[in-house]
């Protein structure tokens, strides 16, 4: 697969991603779509798309609402609830780890 076919792929995904987290109510399915774009943006070759899309700015402008969300959800989270949490500590350390690459 040429770069540029794999680049707009990543775009395309990266997209779909960030709607999911950043415009659905479920703070489960917001969740699982931020732990699918950690996995898809974690290696540095992939930083070109990532700012492409403002992957890092839109994930720091959801982090207030999501964690908002699941303070308010908490006790209906259940067995979910370690699974919500480890996104939620991941997405901190995730934009803390791409802002240092700017």
């Amino acid at each position: 697969m040429s770069s540029v076919t794999l680049s707009s792929l990543l775009q395309k995904i990266g997209a779909i991603l960030l709607e999911v987290a950043c415009h659905n109510e479920d703070v489960i399915v917001v969740s699982e779509s931020l732990d699918s774009l950690f996995d898809v943006f974690k290696e540095d070759d992939t930083d070109g798309v990532a700012k492409e899309i403002s992957l890092v700015d839109q994930l720091v402008a959801l982090q207030a609402s999501f964690k908002l969300r699941i303070k308010e959800k908490r006790k209906e989270l259940g067995e979910n609830f370690s699974v919500v949490m480890m996104a939620k500590s991941n997405l901190a350390g995730f934009i803390k780890y791409k802002l240092s690459k700017r």
